[in-house]
């Protein structure tokens, strides 16, 4: 395994000599870790991660919904977390390809956002935004909660 870990961030990590490691695995030792999260998880625990959001918003909601969203949500959003944009579809038709696309039978997202967390901890210690009384106010708003048909939150970090 060809990997570092700074810290244990409050993990028990074993090495595969059955020593304990708790300054770090040096590159080329493998270890178990003792825990629910995947090595993924742990890695991204204490490093900077993006959360991709892409939402299918039902095509009869989707006006109604782009008003609220830039003139309410994006903004509040923006302001109150690390967003690094929040797009919204221009009716330019997807370029789908691969060697065995597939397309939801809701279409393609028509509304994407992306989200900068210092770690994926922070991003679980933050998860109480959508309860603040501030955006409560702005989802009492919102023209219709069940026009979401699809919902995706894909977690990446960036690389080079």
């Amino acid at each position: 395994m060809n990997a570092r870990i700074d810290r244990c961030v409050g993990y028990r990590l074993t090495c595969c000599d059955g020593a304990r490691c708790c300054n770090g695995v040096s590159q080329g030792l493998g270890f178990m870790l003792h825990s629910k999260a995947t090595y993924f998880e742990m890695q991204t625990m204490t490093q900077p991660i993006f959360e991709i959001r892409d939402y299918t918003i039902a095509h009869a909601d989707y006006a109604a919904y782009k008003t609220w969203a830039e003139d309410l949500a994006g903004p509040w959003l923006k302001a109150n977390l690390n967003v690094l944009e929040f797009w919204m579809d221009v009716g330019i038709e997807a370029e789908v390809s691969g060697t065995d696309p597939k397309v939801s039978p809701h279409g393609q997202a028509n509304v994407c956002w992306i989200i900068r967390w210092d770690s994926m901890a922070e991003r679980k210690a933050s998860s109480t935004w959508t309860s603040s009384p501030e955006w409560q106010a702005i989802w009492a708003k919102h023209p219709n909660p069940n026009a979401y048909l699809h919902m995706n939150a894909r977690f990446m970090t960036a690389v080079g």
